[in-house]
């Protein structure tokens, strides 16, 4: 049975590319495995980026809102749709500041944090 120099060439390239996938598979001693601490500062990290990002879009809605009620001109229906939008932007707002207090909101209710 021959082996063709291609094929060679093949499998050699392949265990040159695996070479520091396999010498980096141990772990470094080290290197200490996540903890339930890192975890909760995870989630805490989470909550903060998602009540900052809902509250800058709540923000830009509100101000969509405001623009849009300023360049009504008195047209009833422009002036419904701002109110609409302003409405809808406070309470984005209320949601991101319940979403950035969110680990001290839950450890009132007996949540670990």
């Amino acid at each position: 049975m021959k082996i063709k120099k291609e094929t060679l060439y093949k499998i050699g390239a392949g265990l040159l590319l695996a070479l520091p996938l396999i010498s980096l598979a141990q772990m470094l001693p080290s290197t200490a495995p996540a903890t339930v601490n890192d975890i909760k500062e995870v989630v805490r990290g989470i909550f903060k980026l998602m009540g900052l990002v809902a509250g800058l879009v709540g923000l830009a809605f509100f101000a969509i809102g405001i623009f849009i009620f300023v360049t009504s001109k008195g047209d009833p229906r422009s002036l419904s749709d701002a109110k609409i939008n302003i409405i809808w932007a406070v309470l984005a707002v209320l949601v991101a500041a319940s979403l950035f207090n969110m680990t001290t909101i839950l450890s009132y209710f007996g949540v670990k944090f």
